[in-house]
């Protein structure tokens, strides 16, 4: 198994349990540094 196939595995068990499925977003918008 692939870590692309592990994802959607991963993606489809909550999809299924009616969770949303959102894209990936960053925690302050408009900023390339690292939040450490």
């Amino acid at each position: 198994m692939t870590s692309s196939e592990l994802r959607q595995k991963f993606l489809n068990f909550f999809e299924e349990k009616e969770h949303k499925i959102l894209p990936s977003a960053s925690l302050i918008p408009n900023d390339p540094t690292l939040l450490l």
